[in-house]
């Protein structure tokens, strides 16, 4: 049966279609981010807590940390990159790096790491850095299949896409972080994200159901609303609609962008269901 039945003239005129989407894992699970938060509360005073990787979920998870356990811990955060937050704009870096240091996190950059060895990590200078907990934020990686396609992905498994987020191999789509879209080719890549990941999924189908129905197809279009990052307890800096927010105002403005892409992707009811599973494991 065809799940666009309605757009389609013939059932055996449909050419088989492949779509490749999402990652082999998150940069931290939600299961993950359970266990960690149990290992942080049994680590002992002044324990060393390393986070690698300043993109957005390191900085997120250190400025979490460091507002519930700063006191406790002390919290490091290393980026191999000349600047945290890789890609955003300076104002936006430049804000995150003194938030995380009024938080009390050190932050290391332009500094690789090549091994990680039990608690110890081995940086590209031949600095060595030893920790109680080390946190592994460092990005994200494409799905396994876009490997085995026979098309090309770049060094995090990414594979390029056309302006309908095809590949050029004839009736495969890739979307979502497995996809590296570029809006223009003198242009990286836009930074994967679930914002984007939402839009591809309406895009392709757009685009699939023209051609069914012998259309040219629909373009990508990507609408990029903003970008935010959180740094602690009811504090975040970014950028909403090309106007900058921060502190009190970007926090609301996170919330809200989490709460509507919960209700697209699960449904009220599903987003009602989360928020009484998390209010029964807070009472417990």
């Amino acid at each position: 049966m065809c799940p666009l039945h309605t757009a389609c003239p013939r059932e055996d005129a449909l050419p088989d279609h492949l779509v490749v989407v999402g990652l082999v894992r998150p940069a931290l699970p939600s299961a993950d981010a359970a266990r960690i938060h149990r290992h942080l509360r049994s680590l002992p005073e002044q324990a060393d807590v390393l986070l690698v990787g300043g993109g957005l979920t390191g900085v997120e998870v250190a400025a979490q940390i460091a507002s519930q356990f700063g006191e406790r811990q002390r919290i490091t955060i290393v980026e191999a990159g000349s600047h945290l937050l890789p890609g955003l704009p300076a104002a936006i870096q430049r804000r995150a790096r003194r938030r995380l240091g009024w938080l009390g996190v050190n932050v290391v950059t332009g500094a690789p790491v090549t091994r990680l060895a039990g608690g110890q990590v081995y940086l590209a200078g031949g600095d060595m850095l030893t920790a109680s907990l080390i946190i592994w934020a460092a990005g994200v990686k494409g799905h396994p299949l876009a490997a085995h396609l026979g098309v090309s992905v770049d060094r995090t498994g990414r594979v390029p896409v056309d302006l309908y987020l095809r590949t050029h191999l004839p009736g495969v789509y890739v979307l979502g972080d497995s996809a590296a879209f570029h809006p223009c080719p003198d242009r990286p890549p836009l930074p994967p994200s679930a914002e984007l990941a939402e839009q591809m999924g309406f895009a392709a189908a757009a685009d699939l159901a023209d051609r069914l129905r012998g259309g040219p197809g629909v373009p990508f279009r990507p609408r990029v609303r903003g970008v935010l990052c959180e740094l602690g307890r009811w504090n975040a800096s970014g950028i909403v609609y090309r106007l900058p927010v921060h502190g009190l105002l970007g926090a609301a403005a996170k919330r809200a962008s989490v709460l509507g892409h919960l209700c697209r992707t699960m449904g009220p009811r599903g987003v009602l269901h989360l928020l009484r599973r998390r209010s029964r494991g807070q009472e417990g």
